[in-house]
């Protein structure tokens, strides 16, 4: 039981149209950054994918130097990078859309529901280079990240 010489330390209350105004304005906010970071990363993603060659100085055509490029120093350590590659894009797909489900099912406001939208979306980021390095590993030729996106093998 409480007495009313005992007064809760609670935080004070916004009223609504404030509270409504500042929500607004953060959710504006976030909108802009996002959308100006959205811009620099497709930009930067368009150069990546009109440029289409391989790194400079090296002949990539040859596989063993491919492997050397990449730290793999012999051809029987082949089957364990797969192996750990794969199993790295497991956790990160797995996670990431973990945690952009919660978000996105527990998110009270419009920030959480965006924040989930973008993780989810952060997946294919995440998840292509991994899938292209593998299948690069596993056909023994090199092909490059930009040609290969565009489907040219």
């Amino acid at each position: 039981m409480r007495l009313r010489s005992q007064k809760s330390e609670a935080t004070p209350k916004i009223p609504g149209v404030l509270r409504l105004t500042l929500e607004l304005a953060l959710a504006r906010k976030f909108h802009q950054t996002l959308g100006a970071n959205l811009k620099t990363r497709w930009t930067a993603a368009r150069r990546v994918i009109a440029r289409g060659h391989s790194p400079v100085g090296l002949d990539m055509s040859d596989f063993d130097t491919v492997l050397e490029h990449w730290g793999i120093t012999s051809k029987a350590e082949l089957q364990t990078v797969r192996g750990g590659i794969l199993c790295d894009l497991i956790v990160s797909v797995v996670v990431l859309l973990g945690v952009a489900v919660t978000l996105i099912s527990q998110g009270q406001s419009q920030v959480g529901l965006c924040s989930g939208i973008v993780l989810a979306s952060l997946i294919p980021v995440i998840a292509l280079p991994k899938i292209w390095r593998l299948r690069v590993l596993h056909t023994q030729r090199f092909i490059p990240f930009s040609q290969w996106l565009r489907g040219r093998s």
